[in-house]
Parts: structure tokens; sequence; C-alpha cells
């Protein structure tokens, strides 16, 4: 059975972290343990590999984890 509907969600980041999103999207990320602790420092609790991504995780974090990434 076809999708009736496909959503592309794409999360609006404080513009203070609008450059994680060029990290994000480069698989540099994948094996650059700075990057990644860059990211799992964001949301220790949703950054639990294997199969996590930051996209991932900013569709499930909330605001108040990315204001820590601000400073």
């Amino acid at each position: 059975m076809k999708p009736v509907h496909v959503f592309n969600v794409i999360p609006s980041l404080p513009p203070a972290l609008e450059g994680l999103r060029q990290l994000a999207y480069n698989l540099r990320w994948a094996w650059n343990h700075d990057t990644i602790e860059l990211f799992r420092r964001l949301d220790t609790d949703l950054w639990n590999p294997p199969g996590t991504t930051p996209c991932s995780c900013w569709g499930l974090s909330t605001r108040s984890n990315w204001s820590r990434g601000q400073g």
C-alpha cells in the first residue's frame, strides 16, 4: 500500500545554532569524535548510538535542551 502523504519535518533551530545544520547534513559527524561529542552534549538522553543521527535528535529534543548549546 502506498502512503497517502509523506511529510518531511525540518526543525527550526535557534539562530545561534543554525550552523549545526550544516554539520548534521555532512557525514563528517559520523567519524569525527569532536563533532559527535558536540551533538551528544546538546541532548545526552537522546544521543544513544547506534542509529542515532543529529537530525533524528532534533525531531525529539526540546528547545530547552538546545539553549545549552547557545552559550
